[in-house]
């Protein structure tokens, strides 16, 4: 009979592959909030009409292998470079580390282990790769969190973690917030959420169970919701259609996490009037490709040069 074990002690390890789908031992290791990855095939009773006496189906058929989930973990100043290049597909530089929007056609794929509370055993994903990536902060939060969308080639059989200390970096925390810039104006925000949407899904062929490398099935797409006091600028740039960079940069010290969201247009604004408080608007941002600027960088500055990636 298996052990029981516990959810604390989570952590997930990985690392970029060099072949899609060739797993390779991870090298990073950081603690997480939460993790939905699995690895389930897909099966579906037989669609003859010939069954028992019952009606019941007499056999069955294996459809698909369908691995990957979604996993929760503090933003860090330090020690997820290798997942943000797999959101964003491109990084230059090395203190700071900047990431743009590479090729759609180019994202990275991951080896990850998901290892099992403190069971000290794990399971590992080859040729992970994220559909989806929010970056978000709220005041008086207990820190930033990223929320990424795997999908996964495969998972292996649970089997003994990779032993590694897991990173300790500097989670980058809500009250670090600058102000956020757009259109010439400068705000104090309640809330930054920034998604990426890759746009990419499994490609399912005859012959095996498992994906081949996912490619873009959609736009791919960049989104920033923001929450504020009511300002009536975000309204008026909402009907001119007013377009822009907007920049957003959060310090601690020499520790600095600086976006820019390029050739953002205003899309929704919205300022429910519901209780006797401040009114809060919340205003929803899409960022462009003008062919230069892809639409989204960060750049990142901390003091974990020789731990960010290995």
């Amino acid at each position: 009979m298996a052990s029981d074990y516990q959810g604390a002690g989570s952590i997930l390890q990985f690392k970029k592959e060099a072949v899609y789908g060739t797993a390779i031992t991870p090298t990073i290791s950081i603690p997480i909030i939460s993790s939905t990855l699995k690895s389930n095939t897909a099966k579906a009773p037989s669609p003859t009409l010939f069954t028992g006496d019952s009606g019941m189906a007499k056999r069955h058929h294996k459809l698909r292998n369908e691995a990957g989930g979604q996993v929760v973990f503090p933003f860090s100043y330090g020690g997820i470079g290798y997942l943000l290049e797999a959101a964003f597909g491109a990084v230059t530089g090395a203190g700071p580390f900047v990431y743009t929007l590479g090729g759609q056609n180019a994202l990275p794929s991951l080896t990850i282990e998901d290892v099992l509370g403190d069971s000290g055993n794990a399971n590992t994903y080859e040729g992970a790769m994220l559909s989806r990536f929010m970056m978000a902060w709220a005041a008086g939060d207990t820190g930033g969190r990223c929320t990424m969308d795997v999908i996964a080639e495969k998972s292996s059989a649970v089997g003994a973690k990779t032993a590694l200390t897991t990173d300790t970096s500097t989670v980058v925390m809500p009250y670090e917030s600058g102000l956020f810039s757009f259109n010439g104006n400068t705000y104090n925000l309640n809330t930054l959420e920034i998604v990426i949407e890759n746009g990419i899904d499994r490609r399912m062929k005859l012959g095996s169970l498992f994906t081949k490398q996912p490619q873009p099935v959609n736009q791919r797409r960049v989104t920033v919701k923001i929450a504020l006091d009511v300002d009536d600028a975000f309204e008026a740039a909402q009907i001119a259609d007013t377009q822009g960079d907007a920049t957003i940069t959060l310090t601690d010290g020499a520790r600095i996490a600086a976006f820019t969201i390029q050739n953002a247009y205003v899309e929704t604004t919205d300022s429910p009037r519901n209780s006797h408080g401040i009114v809060e608007l919340s205003v929803g941002m899409i960022a462009e490709d003008d062919g230069t600027d892809a639409g989204l960088s960060l750049s990142i500055t901390n003091a974990d040069l020789t731990n960010y990636y290995d």
